[in-house]
């Protein structure tokens, strides 16, 4: 298991490092969602807040209490996990706590144990991603330990489907099936009579060894095939030779990709990481092709990184599966929690749905564009200036 804490120098920061020890992410921003789901352009700074709480704009005194010491507890390393958790740091300051990343083998057993580590060191709250069995087991011992707990992708859920816990819920298959449906859009304007949805394929990139972005290469296939019936989605896979995925190996499976099937003449490519984004803007661009291709890439922040640094090789657009609307959802609902302005089976309580113990706040999506990414960095400064300028 790992542990790490956000880098933050404040003396409650260290502190919280001395206390445990060697232990070691809008379209809104975690306000209430609006009914077109978020996508889109950004949306307008929100009304004035309500009753509610859990929400980033529901009047927390963040700024009348020491520091709260949160964890966010995950299976292995994941691309979107170690995404998510870069943003919640970003609220770190504005909503006034320390994070730090607690990271468990895929198993009861050592979740258990990480649970019991955090409890001793005084631990305030956790956001939790797990799945299967492990999502039963650490909502139990959150709950014997008195744990305050969010979970975010996936809920705990009883026989009857229920929920058991509050969640950001983010279902990484519906990614995948974002990521084709946003691309078709994508194409079918900017190519206008030229997109032949027959002559158009679907790169499914592939990177197995991460239970999310294989979820989420999943999800491509099956909205490809709903989506275009008579072709199948002419599907083409890419997957990195020896399992090791680098911009040289995604280069040379996408390549390969494109000159070896020869049912299409037009690709949209769902990217599950950013390497793969770097290699097919590479290898579109050795083939020519570069204007017959669209590519949406994972990895939001290491997309923006790559478009203030180079005008070539880049992928055209990334999706915000780690927005503030995700994270700060997550984060304002354990402040409520923890906070005791909220019990766990009254968070979001609007939201609740017909069998549900507790509610399920659905993970919003939106994909960005390189024109449009200054404008949404500036948005999502604001949402967190905005917080931080509230505070008391």
């Amino acid at each position: 298991m790992k542990f790490r804490l956000n880098g933050a120098g404040s003396a409650a920061r260290k502190a919280a490092a001395v206390l445990l020890a060697l232990l070691l992410s809008a379209c809104g921003g975690g306000v209430r969602p609006s009914p077109d789901g978020g996508s889109g352009a950004a949306p307008p700074v929100p009304p004035p807040p309500v009753a509610s709480a859990g929400y980033i704009d529901d009047g927390a005194d963040h700024g009348g209490r020491a520091p709260y010491l949160f964890s966010f507890l995950h299976e292995d390393a994941s691309v979107v996990d170690a995404a998510f958790f870069a943003m919640m740091e970003r609220w770190s300051d504005a909503m006034n706590f320390t994070l730090v990343e607690s990271v468990f083998g895929g198993d009861g057993r050592s979740a258990v144990g990480v649970l019991d580590e955090l409890s001793d060191a005084g631990v305030d709250g956790v956001v939790i991603s797990a799945s299967g069995d492990d999502l039963t087991v650490t909502n139990n011992y959150c709950n014997e330990l008195g744990i305050p707990h969010v979970y975010v992708f996936n809920a705990p859920r009883g026989a009857d489907g229920g929920a058991l816990a509050p969640c950001v819920e983010i279902d990484m298959s519906a990614v995948g099936g974002f990521m084709v449906d946003w691309l078709d859009a994508h194409a079918r304007k900017a190519w206008g009579e030229e997109y032949i949805p027959e002559k158009t394929g679907v790169i499914r990139t592939r990177r197995d060894d991460d239970s999310k972005l294989a979820a989420i290469s999943e999800g491509v296939s099956l909205r490809a095939r709903e989506l275009y019936p008579e072709t199948g989605g002419n599907m083409a896979d890419a997957s990195p030779s020896g399992g090791e995925l680098t911009a040289e190996t995604a280069y040379n499976a996408v390549y390969m990709a494109i000159i070896t099937y020869r049912g299409a003449d037009r690709w949209l490519i769902p990217c599950v990481s950013v390497e793969f984004g770097r290699g097919a803007a590479a290898a579109a661009e050795t083939l020519g092709v570069s204007d017959k291709v669209a590519i949406l890439s994972v990895e939001m922040e290491a997309v923006f990184a790559l478009w203030d640094g180079s005008d070539a090789g880049v992928p055209g657009a990334a999706v915000a599966i780690e927005s503030p609307a995700n994270a700060g959802a997550a984060l304002a609902g354990l402040i409520a929690l923890r906070d005791g302005r909220a019990e766990p089976d009254a968070l979001w309580s609007e939201l609740k749905r017909p069998g549900d113990v507790c509610a399920v706040f659905t993970g919003r999506l939106r994909a960005v564009t390189r024109d449009e990414y200054a404008d949404y960095r500036q948005y999502i400064g604001s949402l967190v200036e905005k917080q931080e300028a509230g505070r008391k």
